[in-house]
């Protein structure tokens, strides 16, 4: 009898031994191949939840693409997350995001996580692939294994993570300390590749705040290092540093204002694609119209034939009219796109400093400047009925 009890323990023992063994196995291996992977893509799923009420606040949903063979020391990978917005990347020490309802690309240096405030980035690939390992080295952090899921007709594993004054940093994926509070979190993992499915943060009453899931995971994703460069990307789109963002947007309102009609026009000395340079206050004429504009541009090609017309039925009454391209640093490039687009007018460039002071944020924007050097024209778009009845008006 005793022999049998003895026996009955020892099975016991081993059952309850392996099913721990087959926990931690899961969680090895799911933090293994996080930190073994070379790249991914997934379409990243992101909800937030009120904590008072439990109803949905926020759902986004974007392609995600991260390359862990970043020499980067910030996040360890570059990325590229694409939404029906826009883009949003990091390659390593600059980070960019395109819109594309404004035709525009923002783009910044980066130096810490605190400069990467996506939230595609909450408990992503990794994220998780940091966090991962910080959770099982926990010996405070209680993860246990509970009853088995399905997550969009897949099965999966779930864990739920108890911590005790602790919680963790939903942008970076470490741990931190707080005061007084239990976290709750649930790990899903499918169980066909041992990769997350979902990550879940709780409320205070056990009900989802965030949900991130992760599906159509892809392995063998690869993307060009060109596509991680700000300045290869998007060529019709027009491209600012942050602060010179934060100033078009400005400059959007005065337009609507009408505020730059009969102000004084600041003056400026730009270089021309003849070889020599152009100062406006040394300008003598009636009237000058300066279109601004950059290559590839659709409404700029558009407006081309219109310009060329206006230049050559006004130049003898008195108009000046001038190109001022204002994405580029310099004319590289500038001579053959303007012979291929067939501009006849003088194109100025390197203009991006005036344009940001005139308060142009899209091209074409014209100006017409009149012999006292006032604008008593200035339109975002070309309007040729319009301009052309401005230009009647001032000579």
């Amino acid at each position: 009898m005793k022999r049998r009890m003895i026996s009955s323990f020892i099975i016991l023992a081993v059952l309850i031994t392996g099913c721990a063994q087959s926990d931690q196995y899961i969680l090895n291996k799911v933090s293994e191949n996080l930190k073994n992977l070379k790249t991914i893509e997934y379409q990243a799923e992101f909800r937030n939840f009120n904590p008072m009420d439990g109803k949905l606040g926020k759902s986004h949903s974007a392609l995600a693409f991260f390359d862990f063979s970043s020499t980067d020391t910030i996040i360890g990978a570059k990325y590229l997350i694409s939404d029906e917005q826009g883009d949003y990347g990091f390659n390593g020490s600059t980070a960019f995001s395109s819109f594309k309802d404004e035709n525009r690309l923002k783009y910044w240096p980066v130096k810490s996580y605190d400069d990467l405030l996506w939230p595609y980035l909450y408990f992503s690939m990794q994220n998780l692939r940091s966090l991962l390992p910080q959770l099982l080295n926990d010996t405070a952090i209680i993860i246990s294994k509970s009853a088995d899921t399905l997550i969009n007709n897949t099965e999966c594993y779930q864990f739920a993570i108890n911590m005790h004054r602790k919680n963790i940093d939903m942008l970076t994926g470490k741990l931190h300390l707080v005061k007084s509070r239990n976290r709750k979190f649930l790990l899903i993992i499918d169980k066909g590749n041992y990769f997350p499915k979902q990550f879940i943060s709780l409320s205070n009453e056990n009900s989802p705040e965030w949900i991130v899931s992760h599906n159509n995971l892809n392995f063998s994703a690869t993307m060009a290092d060109s596509v991680f460069d700000y300045s290869l990307r998007d060529k019709n789109f027009q491209k600012y540093t942050t602060e010179e963002y934060n100033a078009v947007q400005q400059n959007e309102k005065s337009f609507k204002n009408n505020s730059y009609i009969g102000t004084k026009a600041i003056d400026w000395t730009l270089p021309s694609m003849n070889g020599d340079s152009v100062r406006l206050s040394q300008l003598k004429a009636k009237l000058i119209m300066l279109e601004f504009w950059f290559p590839y541009c659709t409404g700029c090609v558009q407006a081309i034939p219109a310009i060329n017309e206006i230049q050559e039925t006004y130049k003898n009454k008195g108009l000046l009219v001038y190109g001022v391209e204002f994405q580029r640093p310099d004319s590289l490039g500038l001579s053959d796109y303007i012979a291929k687009a067939e501009i006849k007018y003088p194109t100025l460039y390197s203009g991006k400093n005036i344009a940001l002071k005139y308060g142009v944020y899209a091209g074409p924007t014209v100006f017409l400047i009149n012999r006292a050097g006032k604008i008593v024209y200035a339109n975002i778009g070309f309007q040729k009925e319009g301009l052309i009845n401005a230009i009647k008006g001032n000579l």
